[in-house]
């Protein structure tokens, strides 16, 4: 393999694009790396470690497992409405039935909000509950 050499080479910004292209075209070039600020011409000469993972990703722990996506026939607007069916429910008792069920408790929030936007649901005494639309909508369940 023939000898590599680095040269820095520095372009004014309206004549960025037409050398860019020019490198581009240039047989012999094997590789150009912008540096767009020069304090950052050490980041640029960092390459993928060699245990193949740019950067190390792989080294990196991550936080914490997440849950899989709950995957299931009934949709959480309908598993709203039929636990609202049964009775008029508060905030925590609804985040804990849904994660009873299988399913993120912080998804209610959204579900309730839709649900309050379509008049299904009002929210009265610290509780919500079904009005006369959620209770048709949710005997059709």
């Amino acid at each position: 393999m023939p000898k590599q050499f680095k040269i820095l080479l520095e372009v004014e910004e309206a004549g960025l694009g037409p050398v860019m292209s020019t490198l581009n075209r240039t047989p012999g070039v094997i590789r150009f790396d912008l540096l767009m600020d020069t304090q950052s011409e050490q980041r640029a000469l960092s390459r993928a470690k060699p245990n193949g993972h740019a950067n190390g990703a792989a080294e990196t722990p991550h936080k914490k497992k997440r849950k899989p996506r709950f995957v299931g026939k009934v949709s959480g607007a309908d598993f709203l409405l039929k636990l609202l069916k049964k009775k008029p429910m508060n905030t925590p008792a609804l985040k804990a039935a849904f994660e009873k069920g299988g399913r993120a408790g912080g998804s209610t929030a959204s579900l309730l909000h839709n649900a309050k936007k379509g008049g299904l649901v009002v929210f009265a005494d610290n509780t919500y509950a079904l009005t006369e639309k959620g209770r048709t909508a949710a005997e059709k369940i």
